[in-house]
This record gives C-alpha cells, structure tokens and sequence, in this order.
C-alpha cells in the first residue's frame, strides 16, 4: 500500500508535473467551504503528499488507480466517505496527465 512509499532516486520533469497536478485535485468541499485536494486527503492519512504522488505517478496505470482509491477509501469530507472513489481516482489521475 502507500504507507510504504519511496521515493526514487530521480524522477522525470513529466513525473513531477503530473504529481503537482495531482495534488491539486479536488476531490469535494467541507461544509466551511474549504476543498480537499489529493494533497489534503494524503496528508490526513499520515502519508507524505509529494512521495505518494510521485509513487503514484510511476505506477502502472491500473495499479496507481487501484492504490490511489484504496487511499480515498479511507478518506472522509465533513464525517462523509467519499463518493466511488475508484471513479475519482481515474478522474484525478486523469486530470494530472496520466493515461488510466
């Protein structure tokens, strides 16, 4: 799972800006009208955002859409699981540049 993650010697330019991106999707808005970004979601777990999102983006693309909805699984807005997180985690994925 994520909470082993690594991060590699050297990643790619592309690798770090589709991490970047990543982080900043949002995967819905508490009540006081803050977002949750991947970032925010990461970060509540424990996990370090920047090494996960790295990781995430030197998967395969099954498996990091597989490891990246086991996270938003775990993951709450405002006391709520979030919604089909197999569905956002294609669509975070996908916003961040990666083919899945």
């Amino acid at each position: 799972m994520l909470t082993d993650l690594f991060l590699l010697r050297t990643h790619s330019p592309t690798v770090l800006h589709r991490s970047e991106r990543l982080l900043r999707f949002t995967l819905g808005m508490e009540a006081a009208g803050t977002p949750i970004t991947v970032a925010t979601m990461l970060a509540r777990q424990g996990l370090d955002p920047h090494a996960a999102a790295q990781r995430l983006n030197c998967l395969g693309p099954a498996d990091a859409v597989h490891h990246l909805a086991a996270v938003i699984a775990r993951a709450e807005i405002d006391g709520a699981p979030c919604p089909d997180p197999r569905g956002l985690a294609r669509e975070a994925l996908s916003f961040a540049g990666r083919a899945v």
